[in-house]
Order: structure tokens, then C-alpha cells, then sequence
């Protein structure tokens, strides 16, 4: 179930977990070149929703990071997505 919703978000052609998981690192840690390159490849990932509905944008936001979070935005993810109205 987690797997087929997972497809939905990324592009087909992604290696998704290990993508998703350097992704959501590198915008937790600030590593914008990381992020530029992951983006670069695949910028569908830019939207994914962890279980707990973070995105990688929330990680780059939380950590002050705003090259990283500049980068997340260029590549297509929503920055009022997932906001409590």
C-alpha cells in the first residue's frame, strides 16, 4: 500500500527510496549542491510527503536553510502545501 502511494508521487523512472531518503537528508543538513543534483534528475521528488505529510522543503525550512529550500521551490514543490489553514 505505502509503495503504490509512493509511485504516485515520483516520477516512474526514480529510485525512489534512495533518492527520497538523500533528498530529505541533504535538505535537513543544508547540502544544497546534494539537493540541486537530486532535483536535476528527478524534480518530482520535490512534492513527496513523508508518513508524517513532511516534505522536503518542511526539512530545509525547519534546519534555516534557504538555498536549499530556493532549490526545492524551482524544481515545482508548493510552499503552502500541507499548511494548516
Amino acid at each position: 500500500m505505502a509503495e503504490a502511494a509512493l509511485k504516485e508521487r515520483v516520477a516512474p523512472d526514480a529510485d525512489s527510496p534512495h533518492d527520497i531518503v538523500s533528498l530529505c537528508t541533504a535538505a535537513e543538513s543544508g547540502n544544497s549542491e546534494c539537493v540541486q543534483r537530486i532535483m536535476d534528475a528527478n524534480p518530482a521528488l520535490s512534492s513527496y510527503k513523508d508518513p508524517a505529510g513532511r516534505m522536503p522543503l518542511h526539512y530545509a525550512v525547519f534546519g534555516g536553510h534557504t538555498e536549499t529550500a530556493r532549490i526545492l521551490v524551482a524544481a515545482g514543490c508548493d510552499p503552502l502545501r500541507g499548511l494548516y489553514p
